[in-house]
């Protein structure tokens, strides 16, 4: 693996050379007649490169032979291939507050990624992605970090198109799933290992009207190669509607997501649970200046301990606020203010459980330190965002945390019970500010800096260790 890592940097190397000439030659000659090539996607199984077969009218790029390569003379099946190379550098001080051995100099991973998607004329498609991840980190839990190599990624798109829109496509195999706000499902972007899925998805899309339906098992991530697996004991399934909203030129989502585990742990107990999941979400703009995300999720089920059976009823709220002013060219690009409330327990050790259950939640959600999960939680959290330089912000943010309840503990990602609740009143779990810096380099680097600082509150502080956690990571992103 060091070998295919010297390999590949020095390949990067060359490419940056290489694209600067290109480009510098291309601007000498047709400075306005080139259209700029699109960004690469966060999901890359989104990107399609069939308009490079007019390569002409594109900005010429490195990496433009392999991002398109004709298989027929009609240039109806072609090939695309491409990945990403990310190292990281990370530092915990006082992890899970002072609970878990730190790394005493920090410590280096990296995902190394490379995808082939051929594309067969308009109805079939085959997407792969192999991945490789590897971490000098001795703190566990690294069951996202480390990785020889393994299919991320692997399916079959089987498409119903109606001229040139793709309006009913059913997708089979091992792929990525994300959607709405990122509170119950996610790809999970900061580990070096993505979330991904072994499910089948039926998609419709028209205009601007999107309906999905899925069913499907998580993956879970082992560290030798083509080893990784469908999680034992877990499924999913559900659907997701998305429709334009005129009203605030955004949309609203209406969906249900049902689950079952095998093994569930709450402070309330432990067992096989089934859940289902009914939210709907609202977003969009207020004039020119404001805009705004609101969810509310209501679940119910059940849990069974030892033939017992505890009945489920919780719910979650979501309220998001911003102003941005898009007129105006401004160092403050965005203010924000956002409110969550998660459900806990309210009897410890009766008949029913009230803990709110994220699913698959984004690790990212309440910030770079990725500690907090929405289980049992109220948050408030204001942040401002600075455009310190063309496509470089700066966001700064602090969030504060309480338990909503006070018979109920505090969980950490993705689902871990950290702190058991009956043992202490005290609600505050303590503040957490940080920053992060985000900047591009050009089409293909990405550079970000992130920070933040876990102050122990009273709850913490009763229940066991509390020093207060820091962590800091650098991490350097190429595509192509």
């Amino acid at each position: 693996m060091k070998r295919i890592t010297l390999l590949l940097s020095a390949l990067l190397f060359c490419s940056r050379y290489v694209h600067a000439q290109a480009q510098q030659t291309i601007s000498e000659k047709k400075p306005d007649a080139l259209k700029e090539q699109p960004s690469f996607r966060l999901f890359r199984e989104d990107e399609n490169y069939g308009y490079l077969s007019r390569r002409s009218e594109y900005k010429k790029d490195f990496w433009d032979p392999v991002k398109y390569i004709p298989l027929n003379s009609v240039h109806g099946i072609f090939l695309s291939l491409g990945g990403q190379i990310r190292p990281r550098y990370e530092f915990f001080r006082n992890t899970k507050w002072g609970e878990t051995r730190d790394d005493k100099a920090g410590s280096y991973s990296q995902r190394i990624a490379f995808y082939t998607d051929l594309e067969i004329g308009k109805y079939v498609r085959l997407y792969g992605e192999l991945y490789h991840g590897h971490t000098t980190r001795i703190t566990r839990p690294v069951i996202t970090e480390d990785d020889d190599a393994d299919f991320h990624q692997g399916f079959l798109d089987m498409r119903l198109p109606d001229g040139d829109q793709e309006k009913l496509t059913l997708r089979i195999g091992r792929q990525e799933m994300q959607y709405g706000s990122l509170r119950m499902i996610s790809s999970r972007e900061t580990p070096n290992i993505r979330r991904s899925f072994d499910a089948a998805r039926v998609m419709y899309r028209r205009e601007r009207i999107k309906i999905d339906a899925f069913y499907g098992s998580e993956v879970t991530t082992s560290p030798k190669a083509f080893d990784n697996s469908s999680f034992k004991g877990t499924l999913l399934w559900g659907s997701y509607l998305s429709l334009p909203d005129k009203k605030f030129k955004g949309g609203d989502d209406l969906y249900y997501i049902g689950f079952h585990s095998g093994n569930s742990v709450y402070n309330d107990g432990k067992g096989r649970e089934n859940r289902h999941s009914l939210g709907v979400r609202r977003y969009g703009n207020i004039g020119s200046v404001f805009y705004f995300n609101t969810e509310a999720i209501y679940q119910f089920g059940r849990l069974y301990i030892n033939g017992k059976t505890k009945n489920t009823s919780a719910f979650a709220l979501e309220f998001d606020y911003h102003y941005r002013d898009q007129r105006r060219v401004k160092l403050v690009k965005d203010i924000g203010i956002k409110f969550d409330y998660t459900s806990g327990d309210r009897k410890y050790n009766d008949d029913r459980l009230q803990t709110f259950n994220p699913l698959y939640p984004n690790p990212n959600y309440f910030g770079p330190l990725r500690m907090m999960t929405p289980m049992n939680l109220m948050d408030v959290h204001p942040s401002v965002t600075l455009q310190v330089w063309k496509k470089w912000e700066v966001l700064a943010d602090c969030d504060w945390f309480w338990r909503s309840s006070l018979q109920d503990g505090i969980y950490i990602q993705p689902r871990i019970l950290e702190r058991r609740g009956e043992i202490a009143n005290d609600r505050f779990i303590g503040a957490q500010p940080g920053h992060t810096v985000t900047g591009q380099i050009n089409r293909h680097i990405d550079i970000s800096v992130e920070s933040a600082y876990f102050i122990t509150g009273a709850f913490v502080k009763a229940t066991g260790l509390s020093r207060n956690e820091f962590y800091f990571s650098n991490t350097v992103s190429y595509k192509f």
